[in-house]
């Protein structure tokens, strides 16, 4: 999964790239596999990068839907 994600930094343009990290990260995120948190980073500093506020918003908006229900929780 990892190569996987790797491959997908390699998408010529940043808001299709960022969407293939999100959608990839977020497969692996559920796996529980070890690094997450440094994909989950990683997804994070993509993001700030987003000038436009419209995409920004959309971008955010996939993220959380894509991540809210994948992501540990702390007293599970």
């Amino acid at each position: 999964m990892i190569d996987l994600y790797q491959a997908v930094q390699h998408a010529p343009n940043i808001i299709p790239r960022i969407y293939l990290m999100i959608t990839v990260g977020s497969v692996y995120i559920q796996s529980h596999d070890e690094g997450s948190e440094k994909i989950l980073d990683d997804i994070l500093q993509m993001m700030k990068t987003v000038q436009n506020p419209v995409r920004g918003l959309f971008l955010r908006y996939y993220f959380l839907k894509m991540c809210k229900e994948r992501l540990p929780d702390t007293g599970s």
